[in-house]
């Protein structure tokens, strides 16, 4: 039982850190591709906090310092790519 318990935990811990690998890959794809970032550094969470398939994520230009709010889809989502975040709940 208690193996059990500790296997479950470890499969959703992995899961959730999939949904941010996820929107990593898409973060940077945009911030290159959209944005037009020439170096972007990218930061996403590792969950979609809100249930709406998107993870929230912040691309920073190293060479110009330019900043932008994004939301990228996660790994278990019907969603794809990246957007802007639309600030709700702020």
């Amino acid at each position: 039982m208690k193996q059990t318990i500790v296997l479950t935990i470890a499969v959703l811990l992995s899961a959730c850190t999939l949904d941010g690998q996820a929107a990593r890959k898409g973060a940077k794809l945009f911030a290159r591709d959209t944005l037009g970032y020439t170096n972007p550094v990218i930061n996403c969470q590792n969950v979609d906090s809100d249930n709406d398939g998107y993870v929230s994520c912040t691309v920073v230009d190293t060479g110009t310092e330019h900043r932008e709010a994004i939301e990228c889809s996660g790994a278990f989502s019907w969603n794809t790519g990246c957007r802007l975040a639309t600030g709700k709940g702020r």
